[in-house]
């Protein structure tokens, strides 16, 4: 009993011991992590599975040696651009069976979502991002798509939920004042307050708010839009109508003035620097008429309808509105009611 105290109070018998519980350490953590690995990539693997019996046999059976990954990504591209969904989805499937990086399985899986997403198909868009995310819960991207999701499908609860984690990753700050002034907005809440707070400290949403209020209470618009915001309604203003309309409100901006004087509904101004305005000015009032254009100030793509969410790019922003002249519509033919 006594040799094995020396043995064990030697300071080589300590550091023999020391190493051993280091390699058996090691030793499992590395068996764990392999296991989890196979076991993730496993659950990816049947995830993907899901999807071969709607995959384009076709295209599921390309010899991959013949072509590289970069083509076959470039074909899925060419696929989506022209609305054939099917046969860039089957393409990310067959591409998944040879792709050995979880990383880029995970990457596969995305533009899986992306595609059902694009395609209209939120549920089981829905579906992937929530797969996606259990291997990777810090993906911004895939939180985005998640939250938007959950809005276009109504469920605006659980799009607050994902925006509490981008938040927790320092994204979405804007995103918390556009689903309060939707919440409102949806559900009919009387809380003009909380949107005219949330219009005065930004404008990005002036759309979604303003919108509402000229339906909901004109004279309370009128008072609280700020001129600065004008040209970012021009529309709205255009198809406002004329019992709605502040005349009061509208002789104190040249912009306004302008704008009513060339649809014909006061005489304030004989001419305008705003070239769409000043045509109609010196035309027949029965043969031209003003369309729109709508514009995303982030991602520059446009639009023939408006928005508080670019159907591109996904951000939560009132568009840049762009005025052209059009044949003049029958009273049966206005596109955007008021009433």
């Amino acid at each position: 009993m006594e040799n094995f105290l020396l043995e064990y109070r030697d300071p080589l018998f300590g550091i023999l011991v020391f190493l051993i519980l280091v390699f058996i350490v090691s030793f499992f953590s590395y068996w764990w992590a392999w296991y989890k690995r196979k076991e993730q990539d496993d659950e990816i693997a049947r995830f993907f599975a899901k999807f071969e019996e709607s995959a384009d046999e076709e295209i599921l059976n390309i010899e991959k040696e013949k072509d590289t990954k970069k083509a076959f990504l470039l074909l899925a591209s060419a696929f989506e651009r022209s609305g054939d969904f099917e046969k860039a989805i089957a393409i990310y499937v067959n591409l998944s069976k040879s792709e050995e990086k979880p990383k880029e399985r995970q990457e596969l899986l995305k533009k899986l979502g992306f595609i059902y997403f694009k395609a209209g198909f939120l549920e089981k868009s829905r579906e992937i991002f929530l797969e996606s995310l259990k291997f990777y819960p810090r993906d911004k991207e895939a939180l985005r798509f998640l939250m938007v999701i959950y809005e276009r499908l109504q469920q605006y609860d659980k799009a607050k939920e994902v925006l509490e984690s981008l938040e927790e990753l320092g994204e979405g700050k804007e995103e918390k004042n556009y689903f309060k002034a939707l919440d409102i907005v949806k559900n009919m809440k009387n809380d003009d307050k909380t949107l005219l707070e949330i219009y005065k400290n930004s404008s990005l949403h002036v759309r979604l708010i303003f919108e509402y209020l000229f339906k909901k209470d004109p004279k309370k618009a009128w008072e609280k839009l700020k001129s600065k915001d004008y040209k970012k309604l021009s529309d709205l203003f255009w198809n406002l109508p004329k019992e709605n309309v502040d005349m009061n409100v509208v002789k104190k901006s040249d912009f306004l003035s302008q704008l009513y004087s060339a649809k014909g509904y006061a005489r304030l101004k004989n001419e305008s620097e705003v070239f769409e305005f000043d045509v109609l000015l010196n035309l027949n009032k029965d043969i031209a008429d003003l369309d729109f254009e709508y514009i995303c100030e982030e991602c520059k793509q446009v639009f023939p309808f408006s928005f508080s969410r670019c159907p591109s790019c996904l951000i939560a922003r009132s568009p840049k509105v762009e005025l052209m002249l059009t044949k003049k519509r029958g009273n049966n033919e206005e596109s955007i009611s008021f009433q």
